[in-house]
């Protein structure tokens, strides 16, 4: 399942709103803030960890409990440094890399 690309994810300019049809996943100071908050929201792990509470395509706030906010987006967020931050095992991350698929965002 495919939950959430470039098609259905949008960074807005402030001072606009949306309904709550939309999800508001962060907002930022800067728009460099907002793009590296979304590598890491585009990240496997961070993708994996939202599958976790998810059984259907209703993604809401409550799905994102296993998605720990990381305080400071003021760089681009991998994989590789998510890994090594939450102390994964070669293991976790090898199960976690085979289930979980590339995605068409531009880092």
């Amino acid at each position: 399942m495919k939950f959430y690309a470039n098609q259905n994810t949008a960074i807005v300019p402030p001072g606009e709103c949306c309904t709550e049809s939309f999800l508001v996943a962060y907002a930022g100071e800067t728009e460099e803030e907002v793009l590296n908050f979304r590598s890491y929201l585009f990240s496997k792990v961070a993708r994996f960890l939202l599958l976790q509470a998810v059984a259907s395509q209703d993604i809401t706030k409550r799905r994102f409990l296993f998605v720990p906010d990381l305080g400071v987006y003021d760089h681009r967020i991998s994989d590789e440094e998510l890994v090594q931050l939450f102390g994964l095992s070669d293991i976790d991350w090898q199960y976690i890399d085979s289930h979980i698929s590339e995605t068409d965002e531009v880092k």
